[in-house]
């Protein structure tokens, strides 16, 4: 349990750096604050007159946290390991019986639970908002919500860890990060209908979607969460944009398109990242 002893250090150091409390207010402040600016807007938003419940502050959390999750996991991880690396703290660490395995489980979970934690408090704040203006709340779909999120965390603080394991400079794991973020979020999608015009020309319309097209979106741990959390938003005008059914136009779903499924991809860019960085830390000198 060495591990855990690495995990204890960072957190700990992490807690009394700026880095966490930015973290806190940037949480509290979007989360919170978008769950706030949705319940005054729903009407000319949506064009209809609703019932406002926790499911439409969902809606708005989804969007905040695509955006905003992975950008706060991999600012809060890419120096972990690269950064005491390139500061040459690595080889005081090392001289400790602590194996490179130790260093890399213990920096996971450290960051691990310092993004977390904001993520706790920042939907803390928004229950209390939900709570306070919004005329329902479905705590059930809200919890599940905060889960999903909270392993969306984990899955680029996975992908960060690694890089940063991978990474043999601070600037090295800075532009991995960035070009990271960038792929998951924008270039992805982007990339993927790309491949598409090439194999089969054109854009994709619903009902015509390609089942191999939705699984190259979907195992993107952005698109496996999008998928996930939106059974959390009842706002069935935007069904066709959303359900992969009605895209693919079929009536039942193939297994590796099922909820099941898309967890199993956002676990998976929990672990794999990490262990293929350690396996190149592992094999690397320490300069």
């Amino acid at each position: 349990m060495r591990w855990l002893l690495i995990a204890k250090k960072d957190f700990e150091d992490s807690i009394r750096s700026k880095v966490f409390w930015m973290l806190i207010f940037a949480f509290v402040l979007f989360i919170a604050g978008g769950v706030y600016a949705f319940s005054i807007i729903p009407e000319a938003f949506l064009g209809i007159e609703v019932t406002i419940s926790s499911d439409y502050a969902i809606m708005a959390l989804q969007s905040i946290s695509i955006a905003l999750v992975p950008l706060i996991a991999l600012v809060a991880v890419f120096s972990a390991i690269a950064g005491e690396r390139d500061s040459g703290s690595l080889r005081v660490l090392m001289s400790f019986p602590y194996s490179r395995l130790d260093i890399v489980f213990g920096k996971f979970i450290g960051r691990s639970i310092v993004v977390t934690v904001p993520i706790i408090i920042g939907f803390t704040v928004a229950t209390l908002v939900i709570a306070g203006v919004y005329e329902e709340f479905i705590v059930s779909n809200f919890l599940l919500f905060m889960l999903l999120t909270i392993l969306l965390a984990w899955s680029f603080i996975g992908i960060g860890i690694g890089s940063s394991a991978a990474a043999k400079t601070k600037s090295m794991a800075m532009g991995l990060a960035a070009g990271l973020y960038l792929l998951f979020l924008l270039f992805w999608n982007i990339i993927s209908l790309l491949i598409y015009h090439v194999v089969e020309g054109g854009i994709p319309s619903s009902g015509e979607w390609p089942e191999w097209l939705v699984l190259l979106e979907r195992i993107n741990p952005i698109g496996a969460y999008g998928s996930l959390s939106n059974k959390y938003i009842g706002i069935e005008q935007f069904q066709e944009f959303t359900d992969i059914l009605t895209l693919i136009g079929k009536d039942t779903l193939p297994f590796y398109l099922t909820d099941t499924s898309f967890l199993i991809y956002i676990l998976l860019w929990i672990f794999v990242p990490v262990i293929l960085g350690y396996i190149y830390f592992e094999r690397s000198d320490i300069d």
